[in-house]
């Protein structure tokens, strides 16, 4: 993942723009998370006085050699409220030497039971 900034100058102004672009390997291997976080009130801007954890779940990965985009899924949901987000669909997938994992998809928040289902 590589951040580009690009600076655009003239007599009267100058103006600075960024943007990450996201290089992958296709054959880089799967991701498995599973964690949490604390959540503390006022985090959540529909349950205010919920309080509690939040957990995540993601797993991805390219399925062939020249896929463009990777397959999985995943959620989030916090502990004692109704707030669940289901992704529809993801976007990339980057797995770096270090073992860390960066990816990015789009989804949907609902209402629903408190533990994952």
């Amino acid at each position: 993942m590589y951040t580009i900034d690009v600076t655009v100058r003239d007599d009267a102004a100058t103006d600075t723009s960024g943007s990450v672009i996201v290089v992958y390997d296709p054959d880089a291997g799967t991701a498995n998370i599973d964690g949490s976080t604390a959540t503390l009130p006022g985090a959540l801007v529909s349950e205010p006085n919920a309080a509690g954890q939040t957990w995540l779940h993601n797993t991805a990965q390219y399925q062939t050699r020249s896929a463009t985009t990777p397959v999985g899924q995943g959620k989030a949901w916090t502990d004692g409220t109704s707030f669940r987000l289901e992704p529809s669909s993801l976007e990339w997938l980057v797995l770096p030497k270090e073992g860390k994992v960066a990816s990015r998809g789009t989804g949907t928040s609902t209402s629903g039971p408190a533990t994952p289902g």
